[in-house]
């Protein structure tokens, strides 16, 4: 298995774990954020990745949208991991479906 190669089963325990934790308190900033601001519209980002839903998102807007993103969080050793898949995942293009990937 090509995924073994790259991870061990204490590395794939501590990515659950950590993926738990930012679950559980993932959205719990976007919504301050959204109050303080007050935003109008928002996003899950899951099936399409954050690029797709973002791209989503700006058709949506009146006025013209614009940001950039310099940097993502990557649960530890998950780039290796879809590197060893081949990177059909998506993970490094910003297309990776989430099962709970936060607020846009």
């Amino acid at each position: 298995n090509k995924i073994k190669l790259v991870v061990t089963q204490e590395d794939v325990e501590l990515a659950y774990q950590e993926a738990m934790m930012n679950m559980a308190r993932l959205n719990r900033t976007a919504a301050g954020l959204m109050h303080t601001f007050n935003a109008h519209a928002a996003t899950d980002i899951t099936g399409f990745g954050i690029l797709g839903h973002a791209q989503n998102l700006a058709k949506q807007q009146r006025n013209e949208v614009s940001f950039v993103i310099h940097n993502l969080p990557v649960l530890a050793k998950m780039a290796a991991v879809s590197k060893a898949c081949g990177n059909m995942f998506g993970l490094m293009h910003g297309t990776c479906p989430e099962t709970s990937g936060g607020l846009l």
